[in-house]
């Protein structure tokens, strides 16, 4: 069973953090210390101090319970490991995961051979397409995004269906700027205060950070750059709502 060998469920403590880091498109002294202090936990294991421990679970957006031992104990945890369901289905979940999300406890590879280079695929860069804002615009769904891709880019984002998209405007700077590429993901559900591009039925394409409220009757599209007031609409004003994965800063094309 490569269960173990899929970093999010490892028994190890350094495996799990630089994966979950990498999937937040982190750098090592992003966690907060130096680098080098971020790469002694994740290279030889050791664990953080607990004045540490607030700050890597708002970098992370996950609870510090299951950053450090495996298991989730918040919401967050669980929708973070429901953007994974197509490998959990390969490599299996721990029961109280399985129970809860309605996954399967017995992986498919148990019938496959070979699985051992499962976990180190898992940690290899993968290549997604790259298309224009304008391109972006022009679709109404995920099927009319334009499948002549003019290049493509290395991301650790294994979502199906990846693909990067070329920012333009100043309203999330200094996070994002134009000419940054930001990788989203069609399959998956966004959460609350995350980036997400989203294509309007009466606009073109925004990169904004998102907020549903609680009857899920209103989103919120915040900008970084307070100089963009927020906008309002009901979940009807869209014809997608992509989360950002992560993004990549170029500066030579």
């Amino acid at each position: 069973m490569p269960q173990d060998k899929f970093p999010l469920f490892s028994a190890k403590f350094g495996d799990r953090l630089r994966w979950v880091r990498l999937r937040r498109g982190l750098s090592q002294a992003d966690l907060g210390g130096t680098a080098s202090t971020a790469s002694s936990w994740e290279k030889e294991g050791k664990r953080p101090r607990e004045d540490k421990w607030q700050g890597i679970e708002d970098k992370l957006g996950l609870s510090w319970t299951f950053v450090s031992t495996g298991t989730p104990a918040l919401d967050a945890d669980y929708d973070f490991i429901r953007e994974y369901r197509n490998v959990i289905d390969f490599v299996g979940a721990p029961r109280g995961v399985a129970e809860r999300l309605g996954m399967p406890e017995e992986p498919v590879s148990d019938r496959l051979e070979e699985p051992d280079n499962f976990g180190q695929a898992w940690m290899t860069p993968n290549q997604v397409p790259v298309i224009s804002w304008a391109r972006a615009g022009a679709a109404t769904s995920y099927e009319e995004i334009p499948k002549d891709w003019q290049r493509r880019i290395f991301t650790m984002c294994k979502t199906p269906g990846a693909f990067g998209i070329e920012v333009e405007g100043d309203s999330m700077a200094p996070e994002f700027r134009p000419g940054d590429v930001v990788v989203v993901m069609p399959e998956t559900e966004p959460r609350n205060q995350v980036p997400v591009v989203v294509k309007l039925k009466d606009d073109g394409v925004l990169l904004k950070i998102f907020t549903r409220s609680r009857d899920g009757g209103q989103i919120t599209l915040s900008s970084i750059n307070p100089a963009y007031p927020a906008l309002i609409y009901g979940p009807e004003d869209f014809h997608w709502i992509y989360p950002v994965h992560s993004a990549t800063r170029g500066y030579w094309k």
